[in-house]
Parts: C-alpha cells; structure tokens; sequence
C-alpha cells in the first residue's frame, strides 16, 4: 500500500502555518538553515509513519492539496484544530468498515483532511 511521504502547505505566513500544525497536530517544524522562508518537519519514524513535510511561502500561482493527518481520534483532533485557530469545513463522517474523516481548514484557507482507522466504523 502506498502512503503519503512528503507534503507541502503554503502560506503567506508559513512560520504562523507551522505553528498552528504543531499545536494542532504535534508536528514539529524548524526553520530552514539555508534561509529560505519554509519550516521543514523531518521524518521521524514513530512506528506508524514516516512523513517529511514543508511549509513555505505562497507562490503566486495557487497550489493547492489536501494532505490527510492520521489520528487516533478525529473527535479530539477537530477539537485541537478549532482551539488552534483552524476551522471544520466537513464534520466528521464514516466510512464503513475503514475509519473517520473529517475535513478542516488551517488559519490561511489550506484544506486537509483527518483520518482515524476504525474497521468497527458504520
């Protein structure tokens, strides 16, 4: 099964973004040493996933994705991403016999989604 390796969010002000992923979510950031205006998360392996990510400057042509945060519990996810600024765009939803989802915005209109895996899920 493949899985998402890298992702990208951009921001008009990416080191707010980082912030708001890191009180969100526990992603940790650090600022880039060759100066350029992204926050890069390292990979680290915790046994589930191993995800290397930016947040960098908006280009001038809009990019957009929706990069999916796996979490054990959506509820109390939706509920860090408000209390971080963020918003719920599409509340929490099964998927039979796969998990939840629900879909959020971060403080700069960036879409994302959060994913709990539950194959009790109806």
């Amino acid at each position: 099964m493949e899985r998402m390796v890298h992702f990208d969010v951009f921001a008009d002000n990416p080191e707010r973004m980082a912030g708001f992923y890191a009180q969100a979510f526990g992603l940790d950031f650090v600022r880039d040493s060759r100066g350029e205006n992204y926050w890069l998360r390292d990979g680290l392996d915790d046994g589930q996933s191993l995800i290397f990510g930016r947040v960098g400057k908006r280009p001038a042509h809009r990019v957009t994705g929706t990069p999916t945060i796996h979490t054990s519990s959506v509820d109390e996810a939706l509920n860090r991403v408000v209390a971080a600024g963020g918003r719920v765009i599409v509340p929490r939803r099964a998927i039979p016999g796969i998990g939840y989802m629900a879909y959020c915005e971060d403080p700069e209109g960036n879409a994302f989604s959060i994913f709990q895996p539950d194959s009790q899920a109806a």
